[in-house]
C-alpha cells in the first residue's frame, strides 16, 4: 500500500524499469508507444497527441524530453514532426483506435478549414464553421501566399488523411475534408489527384446522404474541369449542382447557376452566360444573397462590356468593386477592375483601360493569389499590342503563362502560347522592315 492508501502508485506518477532506460511517467510512455506505433514515419505532434490523448503541448514536452534520451528524433524537414530513434524502441506499439485516428482526422480538418477561410474558400453547407480544438489548436496562416505554399506542401498527405478517413468510415470528416481541399484547389489550380479527392468526397456524402455537400462536390469539380480545359465536362458537372442543390437548398442554386454561367462566358457564348447571370442575380435578390448578388452583377458586367454596352457595364462592375470591397472581398477586385479595363478598352478608351488594368494588376498582387494575378496580366498584354508596344506585350503574356502552367490551366496555357507566337513574329516582321529602311549618313 502506499502512503495515500493506493495498491498502487497512480499512473501519471509511475515509470517503468527497463535497464538503461530513464523512469518515464506514464504519459511519456504513451507518447513513446504512439511513435513506436508510427514505425518510423515522420508524425506531427499533434497527431501524437490525438492518439496519446494529451493535448498537443503535453505531447511535445514529452517528444522533446523523448528526444533527448534519443529515443525519438524530430524530422528533418519539419522539426514539429517526430519518428522513432535510430534504435529500437524499448517499448511495444501502441493499438492505434478508430478514435485516436479521429481525433488526428479532426485537427487536420481544421488546419484545412484555417487555410481555405484565410484565401476565402471556407464554404460548407449552412455556413458550418470548423473550431479549432484547444487541445490541439491547428495551422493559422498568416497569410494567403502562406497558405497556398502549406496547402501544396501538404495535399498529398492530406489525401491519404481523407482514404484513411474513408476506410474507418468517418464520412462526415471526409466529405467535408474533401469539399475544402477541391474548393482550395479552385485558387490553387488543379494536380493530379483532385479527382481522387471528389471520388472519395462524393461517396461519403453520398454515404451520410448529405444532399447538400453533394451539391457543392458537383459544383467543385465543373470549377476544376473547367481549369482543366474541358467546358463540357464543367457545364455537366454544374448542371448536377445545380439539380441537387435546387431540391435540398434552392436558396444555395445561385452558386451553382453562376459557376455555370461562367463556363459560357470563358468560351465567348455570351448570350447563354447572360441568361444564367440574370438567372443568378434575380435568385439572389430573392434569397437576400448579398455575396452572389455581387458576382452575378460583376459577370454581368463582364458580359456588357463585351458586346458593347459599356455604360452598363462600368454601373454594374463599378458597383460590384464597392461591394467586393465592403465585404472584404478584396481578391475578387482584381476580376472587377479586369472586366472594366476591357469594357473601356473595346470602347475605344485605352489610356483608361491601362490605367484600370494596372489597378487590376496592383489589387491581384495584393490579394496574394496567383490565379487572379494571370487576367490583369493578358488584359494588359491586349492594351499594349493595341497601343503598338509588342515587347511589353509580350512580357506581360510570358509572366501570365508562366502562372497557367503553375496553376495545371492547359486551356489557357495552349492560349497563350499561341498569342506570344502571333506577336513574336510581328515583331520579327517589325525588325525586319526597320532593317530595309534607308540609314541616315554623309555622302
Amino acid at each position: 500500500m502506499t502512503s495515500d492508501g493506493l495498491r498502487y502508485p497512480p499512473p501519471w506518477t509511475s515509470g517503468i524499469d527497463i535497464p538503461g532506460l530513464p523512469l518515464l511517467v506514464a504519459p511519456a510512455r504513451r507518447v513513446l508507444a504512439v511513435v513506436t506505433a508510427f514505425d518510423h514515419v515522420e508524425k506531427p505532434a499533434a497527431v501524437v497527441a490525438a492518439h496519446a490523448e494529451i493535448s498537443t503541448a503535453s505531447a511535445e514536452r514529452h517528444l522533446r524530453n523523448l528526444s533527448r534520451l534519443g529515443l525519438v528524433q524530430p524530422g528533418k524537414a519539419d522539426p514539429g514532426t517526430y519518428q522513432l530513434g535510430s534504435g529500437p524502441s524499448p517499448l511495444m506499439p501502441a493499438v492505434l483506435s478508430n478514435d485516436g485516428y479521429g481525433r488526428a482526422t479532426a485537427w487536420h480538418l481544421a488546419n484545412v478549414f484555417e487555410v481555405a477561410r484565410v484565401l476565402g474558400a471556407d464554404a460548407l453547407p449552412r455556413r458550418e464553421q470548423i473550431r479549432p480544438d484547444p487541445d490541439r489548436p491547428g495551422l493559422v496562416p498568416s497569410d494567403r501566399s502562406q497558405a497556398l505554399a502549406w496547402f501544396a506542401a501538404e495535399r498529398e498527405n492530406l489525401v491519404r488523411e481523407l482514404e484513411l478517413a474513408k476506410d474507418l468510415g468517418d464520412d462526415e470528416q471526409a466529405w467535408r475534408l474533401a469539399l475544402l481541399m477541391l474548393n482550395i484547389s479552385c485558387f490553387a489550380g488543379t494536380w493530379t489527384n483532385w479527382r481522387t479527392v471528389y471520388d472519395l468526397g462524393i461517396r461519403a456524402a453520398r454515404r451520410d446522404r448529405a444532399a447538400a455537400a453533394q451539391g457543392m462536390l458537383f459544383e467543385f469539380r465543373g470549377k476544376l474541369e473547367l481549369t482543366d480545359g474541358d467546358p463540357v465536362a464543367a457545364r455537366n458537372a454544374h448542371a448536377l449542382a445545380v439539380t441537387l442543390r435546387g431540391t435540398a437548398d434552392p436558396a444555395t442554386s445561385v452558386r451553382s447557376i453562376n459557376a455555370l454561367g461562367v463556363t459560357w462566358l470563358r468560351e465567348r457564348v455570351l448570350p447563354d452566360a447572360e441568361r444564367l447571370f440574370q438567372e443568378a442575380l434575380d435568385l439572389a435578390l430573392e434569397f437576400g444573397d448579398e455575396e452572389f448578388e455581387t458576382f452575378a452583377r460583376m459577370n454581368l458586367g463582364a458580359v456588357y462590356a463585351r458586346t458593347g454596352r459599356t455604360e452598363r457595364a462600368v454601373e454594374l462592375l463599378q458597383t460590384a468593386i464597392t461591394a467586393l470591397r465592403a465585404a472584404g472581398r478584396d481578391q475578387y477586385v482584381a476580376n472587377a477592375l479586369e472586366d472594366l479595363a476591357v469594357a473601356h478598352r473595346l470602347a475605344g478608351d485605352l489610356n483608361t483601360a491601362k490605367k484600370i488594368a494596372l489597378e487590376a494588376e496592383a489589387a491581384a498582387v495584393a490579394a496574394g493569389i496567383p490565379l487572379f494575378l494571370s487576367g490583369p496580366l493578358c488584359e494588359l498584354a491586349t492594351i499594349e499590342t493595341d497601343l503598338g508596344h509588342l515587347r511589353v506585350a509580350i512580357a506581360h503574356l510570358n509572366e501570365a503563362l508562366g502562372i497557367y502552367r503553375e496553376l495545371g490551366n492547359e486551356m489557357y496555357v495552349a492560349h497563350v502560347e499561341q498569342r506570344i507566337d502571333t506577336l513574336t513574329q510581328r515583331v520579327g516582321q517589325d525588325a525586319l522592315g526597320a532593317a530595309d529602311l534607308p540609314k541616315a549618313g554623309n555622302d
